[in-house]
């Protein structure tokens, strides 16, 4: 996804240059125990199912909660976040089949998506850096429609919505803002392959690469 990766980093890197000035204001954090929160942000997601390739940039939202253990500065601990976001693109083709032109058009999208991850990390001040990496649950919305040219009867090759199971793993810094209330930014990315047959074709087994990476600031309660 290099196309979308340098406009991403550019926004964790602005979300981290306000975190970090903070670590340096107040003592050092205890971070074990339970916490909950909410976070928002963008994401940027690509679909690719042969000749026809997606992508799109949307907002994400997501709630999370999970514990956390510390032994010295070493911080470890698990996580689970649940989200919704408006993944859709669509993207039109012309084939040519028997000499006559044959309109398709191809959509994949993600709904929501659910994640159980593991994470660990090391405090500094107040603020804690960490990667993550973990399963998840994504809805995945799948669908490829083809016609004869000119208004001519259309056909279903691919009618596919079900949920998936990916990998997912990530980067991210929080940092404490008061004694109960943390700051965080994190990045994520999915990595999926969805194998799908063909709607009343004899077509195979047909494979679509997907791929969604997000950015997101939030904000955690602490449980001390």
């Amino acid at each position: 996804m290099t196309k979308t990766q340098s406009p991403m980093l550019r926004h964790l890197l602005a979300a981290t240059s306000v975190l970090l000035p903070l670590q340096a204001a107040a003592q050092d954090a205890d971070w074990s125990g339970a916490f909950v929160g909410g976070s928002v942000g963008i994401g940027a997601f690509e679909s690719d199912l042969g000749l026809f390739q997606n992508e799109s940039t949307d907002g994400v939202f997501n709630l999370q909660g999970g514990y956390n253990w510390q032994t010295g500065n070493f911080v470890y601990g698990v996580v689970a976040s649940v989200g919704a976001s408006n993944f859709d693109e669509g993207f039109d083709a012309s084939l040519i089949e028997d000499l006559a032109f044959i309109d398709c058009n191809a959509s994949t999208g993600i709904d929501a998506m659910a994640s159980l991850r593991g994470r660990a990390g090391l405090a500094v001040g107040n603020s804690l850096f960490y990667g993550t990496a973990g399963v998840a649950l994504l809805d995945v919305d799948q669908n490829l429609e083809c016609g004869e040219g000119g208004g001519g009867e259309s056909f279903s090759l691919i009618d596919y919505d079900e949920r998936e199971d990916a990998l997912v793993v990530g980067f991210g810094l929080e940092s404490m803002i008061s004694d109960n209330l943390s700051l965080t930014a994190e990045y994520l990315t999915y990595r999926i392959d969805v194998d799908t047959d063909g709607e009343g074709f004899d077509l195979g087994d047909i494979n679509t690469d997907i791929g969604a990476d997000t950015i997101t600031i939030g904000l955690n309660y602490h449980f001390f």
